[in-house]
């Protein structure tokens, strides 16, 4: 499980990492497991946010792409 820290704005984008086999059909994605997401810690302007997912996905802060 992934936990991060968001503000007010911050956004976390969830994708298919390059080993996920093109031809997957999102039903055998997640076969074994969901996606699951918890927020806590919830303060003015700022949550901490825990994700669940498969591993064939990539969980990336979106300012680590912007630039």
């Amino acid at each position: 499980m992934l936990t991060l820290t968001r503000k007010n704005d911050q956004s976390i984008i969830i994708s298919p990492n390059a080993d996920l086999d093109p031809d997957m059909k999102v039903s055998e994605l997640f076969d074994q497991e969901n996606i699951e997401i918890r927020l806590s810690k919830i303060g003015y302007g700022v949550a901490s946010v825990s994700i669940q997912a498969p591993k064939a996905l990539d969980l990336i802060r979106s300012e680590l792409l912007e630039g």
